[in-house]
């Protein structure tokens, strides 16, 4: 009797050390870098992303992303409609984007395969950052620059694959929509585009498993 229940002990003890090991082979976590271009508000603009995932065997993951784009191309009207202005005109305006949004990812092939293609979205918080000068550089050389900064609602979706290289490192290619939710443009800066700042970005990526 004294047998019987150290064997069963032990079948209890070892059956969920055994799940419990084998759910750990089959998490992935990993690792990932992307860079490529900026289209859509703001012009076209260099942009990169980093960002660390898990994955569990029901092909679904979470991936937290913090992604830049820098150069953006803005405008500020010195006199928008309806106003009347003596001196009016258009002056650029230089901006860049930051965002962190968690992901909820799909796996839409499973791990095994060669190339894996996945499907992502997200929200999150982004900040826009933007700096003009209201006197033109051949009014005066010594100008004050002024800057605005902004927190701003962010949201993200897109998609992608990965081609495997060795068993824990894989390149491919991302494509990604991002949105930011953004002030309206005022009387006294009403810088354009405003409101929802969209862009499309597409990148290369290269992803770390471990």
């Amino acid at each position: 009797m004294t047998l019987r229940l150290f064997v069963c002990l032990t079948v209890l003890l070892a059956g969920p050390a055994t799940l419990r090991a084998q759910d750990r082979r089959q998490v992935e976590r990993n690792a990932s870098f992307t860079l490529g271009a900026s289209f859509g508000d703001g012009g076209t603009a260099l942009a990169s992303t980093i960002g660390v995932g898990i994955g569990w065997p029901s092909r679904l993951g979470i991936d937290v992303e913090l992604s830049h784009a820098r150069k953006l191309d803005f405008t500020i009207d010195l006199c928008p409609p309806p106003r009347v202005c003596v001196i009016g005109g258009q002056l650029p305006v230089v901006g860049r984007t930051v965002s962190l949004v968690p992901h909820l990812t799909i796996r839409l092939t499973p791990a095994s395969a060669h190339v894996r293609l996945y499907a992502l979205g997200g929200v999150g918080l982004g900040h826009i950052r933007q700096r003009y000068y209201l006197v033109p550089g051949f009014v005066s050389a010594d100008r004050p620059e002024l800057t605005r900064s902004k927190l701003a609602p962010a949201m993200s979706f897109g998609a992608g694959a990965t081609l495997d290289v060795t068993p824990r490192i894989a390149v491919g290619c991302d494509l990604r929509s991002l949105h930011l939710r953004d002030d309206e443009g005022e009387e006294a800066r009403f810088i354009t585009p405003a409101g929802w700042i969209r862009t499309v970005r597409v990148g290369a990526r290269i992803v770390w498993r471990f």
